[in-house]
């Protein structure tokens, strides 16, 4: 019997929502530098105010 297994595509957002919620600037660079499927997502996430951010982790 298989597993569903996510794709890659659905695992990188995944990852990159995670991360922007947590606020995490550096792990947001690092997904925009090796993904370039989320590179636009992950400009965006660096965009919000820090204030943004930090109210969504609450």
């Amino acid at each position: 019997m298989r597993t569903a297994q996510p794709t890659g595509g659905s695992t990188q957002r995944a990852a990159l929502y995670a991360v922007g919620m947590n606020g995490d600037r550096d792990g947001l660079r690092l997904l925009r530098a090796h993904a370039p499927v989320v590179r636009a997502r992950a400009n965006w996430w660096l965009r919000l105010p820090a204030e943004a951010s930090a109210g969504a982790a609450l």
